[in-house]
């Protein structure tokens, strides 16, 4: 009886091996399966992360570039800010030029008039001092004649 138990048991034992090996076969080839199966999402997910990683390069490249062009927007926004100030100082060191070349204009102007109202003055003034030499020479030869005719009168 215990044999026959023994026996039974055996048998059963055999069965769920039998069966446990069957299941475990089937577990296997699934787990197998599954394996593949992330494998397979592994290397997709690698694929897009790579794909990912390109994009956020170009996009930092581009960033920078958008980086550089908006630095250079802003050089050359100063650059143009200082030409155009450079320019209004230009313009008003010109202007003031102009005037102050217009004032020393008619200040030259003005002293060439009063030069040749010196010099008209000087002529007159000559002129003058010859007719007054003249004269002096005129009344000296007078004042000779009429020293000559005294001395003559007192001779006689």
């Amino acid at each position: 009886l215990l044999q026959s138990s023994i026996n039974d048991l055996q048998a059963r034992l055999a069965e769920q091996k039998e069966s446990f090996s069957g299941e475990s076969d089937k577990f296997v080839t699934k787990l197998e399966a599954h394996e593949i199966a992330m494998l397979t999402l592994q290397e997709k997910v690698e694929g897009l992360t790579n794909d990912n990683d390109a994009q956020v390069g170009e996009i930092n490249s581009l960033q920078k570039i958008l980086d550089d062009k908006h630095r250079e927007g802003i050089d050359l926004k100063k650059t143009l800010h200082l030409l155009k100030s450079e320019l209004v100082q230009m313009k008003t060191k010109d202007l003031h030029s102009k005037c102050h070349s217009q004032s020393l204009q008619v200040r030259i102007d003005q002293l060439e008039r009063m030069a040749d109202k010196e010099s008209e003055e000087r002529e007159t003034l000559n002129s003058r001092v010859m007719d007054l030499s003249q004269e002096k020479e005129d009344l000296a030869n007078k004042y000779n004649v009429l020293t000559a005719e005294i001395s003559n009168r007192r001779t006689n």
